[in-house]
């Protein structure tokens, strides 16, 4: 069956999505394969100089986890200059926190190598948003998010699955999407409403898209809702689902109703 819809109108997810964690925040204590970074942080509270010395002795032995443990502590002290050197040396050892980190102050054309070392480096998320800078670079992003997904970052399960609908793969990425709707509404259930659509099952597909609108998980599904409404013949629902999804920060929403509010 033809695609209903744009292909732009599947990605939705997010790249610097607000609701999610820094990743490993809550590490701030360094491996315990690391026992001078474990000394460290356990002396920070009431030892800062001492603390602070075995850092600095285990960021110079070549112990990735030191160098990024120190970047942190100076951090907390204000010296921001002296901890971006510190998570430069960090991620250069293989600390993904540190590249993660570095990826943050960097130029945007710098982001992405950054992100893929990050992600090499263990921290799920940097995979997704690697994988979100090369589909922004028109290059295949599957083997990113491949990896963010198999470490279960879901925004990263969410983009193996709009890499497989722009391969026209449409029972594999119904597949991933459905896993991703159960875990996070909010990311999935729009896709996966989208792909059946494609798919030519329309009926489970407009109701994936009235809940999802409906229960205010994801305003995205309005603007699908839209779609659908409008290749019906029902320009009043349209006007209807693309105004409640414009409301609500959904672009596309908005282009789509200034177009049928014109006619």
């Amino acid at each position: 069956m033809k695609s209903l819809l744009p292909v732009s109108l599947l990605i939705v997810f997010s790249v610097f999505a607000s609701d999610h964690p820094v990743p490993d925040a809550a590490r701030q204590a360094p491996q315990p394969s690391q026992p001078l970074s474990v000394r460290a942080f356990q002396l920070e509270a009431t030892d800062p100089d001492g603390a602070r010395a075995l850092y600095e002795k285990g960021c110079a032995a070549g112990e990735a986890a030191a160098c990024a443990g120190q970047a942190l502590f100076l951090e907390k002290s204000g010296q921001k200059e002296e901890a971006l050197k510190q998570h430069n040396k960090a991620c250069r050892l293989g600390d993904g926190y540190a590249c993660y980190q570095m990826a943050q102050a960097a130029a945007p054309a710098d982001r992405g190598r950054l992100w893929k070392q990050s992600c090499h480096g263990g921290v799920a998320y940097s995979c997704f948003l690697w994988g979100a800078d090369l589909m922004d670079k028109a290059q295949d992003a599957e083997a990113a998010f491949k990896k963010g997904c198999a470490m279960t970052d879901v925004h990263s399960c969410n983009g193996l699955g709009v890499v497989a609908q722009q391969k026209k793969q449409l029972d594999k990425a119904k597949e991933i999407f459905e896993k991703v709707c159960a875990k996070r509404a909010d990311l999935g259930c729009n896709n996966l409403g989208l792909v059946e659509l494609q798919l030519g099952n329309k009926e489970r597909a407009v109701a994936l898209l009235e809940k999802t609108c409906r229960e205010k998980i994801d305003y995205h599904a309005c603007n699908s809702l839209g779609v659908v409404a409008k290749q019906s013949g029902d320009l009043k629902v349209a006007e209807q689902m693309y105004r409640l999804a414009c409301e609500n920060g959904v672009p596309s929403g908005c282009r789509n109703l200034q177009k049928t509010a014109s006619r």
